[in-house]
């Protein structure tokens, strides 16, 4: 998604549990991304992810401030805003609707969008509830600093999301999340 989109912002929920004795934690994470589609190469609608995701937790530290770790498994879908997308989308095989799938991984893929998605996304969901639910898996880290009963923690992760089969590439990003957890 590099080629096709710029920077935008998410909004993510946590449920989680550290270990006081063992460097250990769990987490439930709901998040939404939305990129802005870059124009000067030809993109002009947006991209939003939604994401549910399980996390494995591994600090190193003491219990209120450490470096950790982290990776899982979660379910996303990805939604396209703008004109770009949706029903009467260009393919290498001609025009079609949202319903019909997309070309076939054999057929010549194009560059409308200079990369991000081989076919130009044309199957690309217009709305939350036609987006299929695609598989994800995550990993990065971050920094965890704790003062009293709170924390201020600043990681990022690399998502990488199944949706070959609906856009002809898999979708991947990168955020970097800023944000205050509560023990």
């Amino acid at each position: 998604m590099r080629n096709g989109y710029g920077t935008g912002w998410n909004a993510t929920g946590l449920l989680g549990y550290d270990w006081r004795d063992i460097p250990l934690g769990i987490r439930l994470d709901l998040g939404y991304d939305r990129l802005k589609g870059r124009s000067s190469v030809g993109v002009t609608g947006d991209i939003a992810t939604y994401t549910a995701n399980l996390d494995g937790k591994l600090w190193l530290g003491s219990f209120l401030s450490h470096f950790y770790g982290l990776a899982g498994v979660g379910a996303s879908r990805v939604v396209g805003y703008g004109s770009i997308y949706g029903a009467n989308a260009t393919s290498p095989t001609g025009t079609y609707s949202t319903t019909t799938p997309p070309p076939t991984v054999s057929s010549t893929p194009t560059n409308t969008y200079n990369g991000t998605y081989p076919y130009g996304a044309p199957g690309m969901a217009t709305s939350f509830s036609d987006a299929p639910t695609n598989m994800n898996w995550h990993a990065g880290g971050g920094f965890e600093f704790g003062v009293g009963h709170q924390s201020v923690f600043i990681e990022s992760r690399y998502f990488h999301v199944d949706t070959k089969n609906a856009l002809g590439a898999s979708t991947k990003f990168v955020p970097i999340i800023l944000g205050i957890t509560f023990h």
